[in-house]
């Protein structure tokens, strides 16, 4: 709780590298006790992604890009079928393009993983939201646009913000 109250008091944009730092270790403390849950890979995942796109510097960016796809395999390999870990493994992964990263867990095919998570839990308008988004970028638009169809079907607390983009792809 204190490591999200730290994170939270900093200003967006802001971290300035000292507190980065202590975030960091925070996080990295975290993660490495003993049968820690997955859920602190998800958020040392979340805390290096925050710094990474701080990062001014390209090629810092995707090394902490890289890291924090690590996390999030991480915590996929404590649970390989939670749909939201994979699907944010899958969105990180897509990000990083054709880089090929150091680290474990850092390989694979983010559009698989976006598949599986959808098998998971095919009910979950936000899962296929995202996957929705995942098709897009790739270049996949007719799935796009049939998973975005199924999120204005089924979704009941849709966002403006994610209804105004999927009418927008329509458009």
């Amino acid at each position: 709780s204190s490591l999200n109250d730290s994170l939270t008091a900093l200003p967006q944009g802001q971290l300035r590298e000292i507190e980065q730092r202590q975030i960091l270790a925070q996080g990295a403390e975290a993660r490495s006790v003993w049968l820690a849950p997955p859920q602190a890979e998800i958020q040392y995942a979340y805390l290096l992604k925050r710094v990474a796109d701080e990062n001014a510097d390209p090629r810092q960016r995707i090394g902490g890009y890289c890291r924090t796809l690590a996390a999030l395999g991480r915590a996929l390999e404590m649970r390989p079928y939670d749909a939201s870990y994979l699907i944010s493994w899958a969105n990180m992964r897509q990000l990083l393009g054709r880089t090929r990263c150091p680290e474990a867990f850092t390989g694979g095919d983010y559009d698989a993983a976006a598949r599986l998570a959808l098998a998971q839990d095919p009910a979950d308008t936000e899962f296929k939201f995202a996957a929705a988004l995942l098709a897009l970028w790739s270049g996949h638009r007719d799935e796009g646009l049939k998973l975005f169809r199924d999120v204005l079907l089924c979704s009941t607390n849709l966002r403006g913000s994610e209804q105004d983009y999927i009418f927008g792809q329509l458009d």
